[in-house]
Order: C-alpha cells, then sequence, then structure tokens
C-alpha cells in the first residue's frame, strides 16, 4: 500500500483503507463480544490460536493507524 500512497495513487488506498476498516471492524465485535461474555461469567476455554489472533489483530489495528498517518502525510506535501 505505501508504493501506491508514493505515487500519489489515492483513490487506490482510501478504498483500501475503507476495506480494512469494515473487517477490522467484524473483528473488533467479536472480540468485544467473547470479552463481554467473560466479563458477564461465562467460562470460555481460549487457546493459543485464539491468544495468537488477537495479537495480530491488536498489530494490525496499529498498523493501520500508522498507514493511515503516512497517507495523510503524502497528500499534504
Amino acid at each position: 500500500m505505501l508504493k501506491e500512497v508514493r505515487s500519489g495513487n489515492f483513490d487506490n488506498v482510501d478504498k483500501a483503507i475503507k476495506d480494512a476498516d469494515e473487517n477490522l471492524a467484524k473483528a473488533h465485535n467479536a472480540q468485544t463480544q467473547l470479552l463481554a461474555q467473560e466479563a458477564g461469567g461465562e467460562d470460555l476455554e481460549l487457546g493459543f490460536i485464539f491468544v495468537h489472533g488477537q495479537d495480530h489483530l491488536m498489530t494490525t489495528l496499529l498498523l493501520r493507524d500508522l498507514i493511515t498517518d503516512f497517507i495523510e502525510l503524502y497528500k499534504n506535501r
């Protein structure tokens, strides 16, 4: 995506960010639902794969924020 940003092709980038935001919202909602279930007293057996998925979600959210900042920097130069 950074290659697109560097070349000034912001239409493709904006669409990709929008698509990513939609999918990240779904993942975040699933995470929130599980957290609410556990907070409500439900005993959830969450294994290593779930923890690994949580790590990926957190990293992806951070990278989405960073790339959004990069996009704004390139748009304003």
